[in-house]
């Protein structure tokens, strides 16, 4: 995947959505003895829960995938406080087998008009 800074920016903000206090992308560019080996991206965010820190950090060789990869770390699994189910996320655009689970899981996608991630419930009437 090229880079795309609205998807970045906006899964960035849905950490901040899910209560997030701090974000983070770093990276480790190898060894000086060894220039084959992998520039590693690292996405880690931190959450306060009854005055203790919890942290959560993903790696991957780009950027997009450490920081998609913490957004399902801390997404998936979770309960949507809309409608109840629980949560998952998905960056392809819906497919018909993906929106035939939208009976059993509120899915985030992200949205290129809105340039948001937003979940499936949205918008349905309860």
């Amino acid at each position: 995947m090229t880079f795309d800074r609205d998807r970045v920016v906006a899964a960035i903000d849905m950490i901040g959505r899910m209560g997030g206090k701090f974000f983070e992308i770093r990276y480790c560019d190898g060894h000086d003895d060894d220039p084959l080996e992998p520039v590693v991206w690292i996405a880690r965010a931190r959450w306060e829960s009854k005055g203790r820190y919890i942290w959560q950090a993903t790696g991957a060789c780009d950027p997009w995938r450490a920081i998609f990869r913490l957004l399902e770390v801390t997404l998936d699994g979770g309960t949507c406080t809309h409608c109840g189910k629980p949560t998952g996320v998905d960056e392809s655009p819906p497919s018909d087998m993906l929106i035939a689970t939208e009976s059993m899981i509120c899915w985030y996608r992200f949205d290129p008009e809105l340039a948001t991630f937003r979940r499936s419930c949205e918008g349905v009437a309860a």
